[in-house]
């Protein structure tokens, strides 16, 4: 049963645990957090990704995907190596970045996803188009 001290009405659980000296394990709860770079090289941008893409953690890296759309990069390679979770949000982020970096004529390749990131990719069939760099399908053999 979890108590509420008396106090100020309007505290949040967490400001109320705060006082109280109650949150030991906040450490675990940012490990939760997304964090993410982008280095633009003779025209190739590069974006890496840790942590966790989800609803909350999205919006920022949104914001960043835009204005790196607007430079129309010819390529950019996205390292997901040390991302460890992925949503719809996150997903949904990552298809728009290769849509329009597409239309513009531009290439995207993602590398290093592996795990759960992975796991949503192949169930959505996304791997067959946004793990594997542009080219030509190689021609079937018949006999």
């Amino acid at each position: 049963m979890h108590r509420r001290e008396p106090g100020n009405p309007s505290d949040s659980l967490l400001q109320i645990a705060a006082k109280q000296n109650t949150l030991r394990h906040l450490p675990a709860f940012n490990q939760n957090r997304m964090n993410f770079t982008i280095v633009a090289k003779d025209g190739i941008s590069h974006l890496a990704i840790e942590g966790q893409l989800d609803a909350v953690s999205v919006g920022d890296l949104r914001l960043e995907l835009d204005k790196l759309v607007s430079t129309r990069p010819r390529a950019v390679e996205v390292d997901l190596t040390n991302l460890r979770l992925i949503d719809s949000s996150g997903v949904g982020a990552l298809v728009s970045l290769y849509k329009r970096v597409k239309q513009q004529g531009g290439n995207v390749l993602i590398n290093g996803i592996r795990d759960q990131p992975l796991a949503i990719f192949q169930l959505l069939k996304l791997d067959r188009m946004m793990l594997r760099p542009a080219k030509k399908p190689t021609p079937r053999v018949t006999r």
